[in-house]
């Protein structure tokens, strides 16, 4: 089968990861969650509200690369590797779609990141971003600049905050609210579905 490799947000790998994992291995897809924050002997990465204090999205980006490689290795591999992230991960995305190398992955899909157009211009790869216009932790404005470009698809979900997908209770995390949001969790799942067929399976 091809390979999507999974960024984890700055929360580190938690059910959350392993329910996305289990959720496209049943689309047909083998699933590598990319561990950055483990062998750096790190369990999260968030207390500060400082992004990339510890472990920055290049360092997330050259894991991501050597995971990749090594995924092109096996035999179980078909040959196509994509990348989904979140939030953190997220921005890892979109850094690994602007890296010379980005071309190791065939399709990369981005949930909630920090977007820095300025900073990453230009998506070398196919890029699919989801994002909420209520999310007050990675302001969707800062993502609106992609819009134009013919690499990403740019999707906008009205009233959805940040980690819109996450099944839990309203909450507050470090300031930003965040809630449960059913609707922009099925629809981004069909259209995450519908972007790896287009470009890992095909």
């Amino acid at each position: 089968s091809p390979t999507i490799l999974l960024g984890h947000s700055c929360s580190g790998i938690v059910r959350f990861d392993y329910d996305w994992a289990k959720e496209m291995n049943d689309w047909g897809y083998n699933v590598l969650i990319v561990d950055s924050y483990g062998p750096r002997g790190l369990k999260q990465d968030c207390d500060s509200q400082v992004p990339n204090k510890l472990v920055n999205s290049e360092q997330r980006a050259a894991d991501a690369f050597a995971v990749a490689r090594w995924a092109k290795s096996q035999p179980w591999n078909k040959g196509k590797v994509g990348y989904i992230g979140f939030s953190n991960g997220a921005w890892t995305a979109l850094t690994i779609s602007n890296s010379v190398g980005g071309e190791a992955f065939s399709g990369i899909v981005a949930y909630y990141p920090a977007c820095y157009p300025d900073e990453y211009p230009n998506p070398k790869v196919p890029t699919q971003i989801h994002i909420g216009d209520q999310d007050d932790w990675t302001p969707a404005p800062n993502c609106e600049p992609y819009r134009k470009l013919k690499t990403v698809d740019m999707n906008l979900y009205p009233g959805a905050t940040h980690a819109f997908d996450k099944n839990l209770p309203p909450r507050v995390n470090l300031g930003h609210s965040m809630r449960y949001d059913s609707q922009a969790t099925a629809t981004s799942k069909q259209k995450t579905k519908d972007f790896f067929l287009k470009y890992i399976s095909n």
